[in-house]
């Protein structure tokens, strides 16, 4: 099962936005994941259209707190599975990068006998 979100419409997966709109069939007040094609089908019912490469979960958390988006549907839940995804997958890439053994960098600076000698540098005037 491919996690990555796909328009719900044609299964594309570029350019898709998370769309709200009022199904001019049913009057059902909907979200849905739609790429550009079938986004140019429903613009005349649109209330909202917001590119999914801008979203998180917290965008999704507000949209549906502020009642941009109608609460739990099909498209929220696809989304949210996704970055949820992408989190895990962030951190487990992140700690598989981190070294097994600790590592400690060395601080240790070369001593310049001839630098102790020297008159510091002055400003003129």
């Amino acid at each position: 099962m491919s996690v990555m979100p796909r328009c719900e419409e044609t299964g594309a997966n570029v350019d898709l936005h998370l769309v709200a709109y009022r199904d001019h069939e049913t009057e059902e007040w909907t979200a849905r994941i739609l790429g550009a094609d079938y986004r140019h089908l429903v613009r005349r019912w649109t209330t909202l259209s917001v590119p999914v490469s801008i979203l998180s979960l917290a965008t999704l958390r507000q949209l549906e707190s502020q009642r941009k988006i109608p609460l739990g549907t099909r498209a929220a839940r696809k989304l949210r599975d996704w970055f949820r995804h992408e989190v895990d997958n962030a951190w487990a890439q992140g700690l598989q990068s981190v070294p097994r053994e600790p590592r400690q960098a060395s601080f240790e600076l070369p001593v310049d006998e001839t630098a102790v000698d020297e008159e510091p540098f002055r400003l003129q005037g």
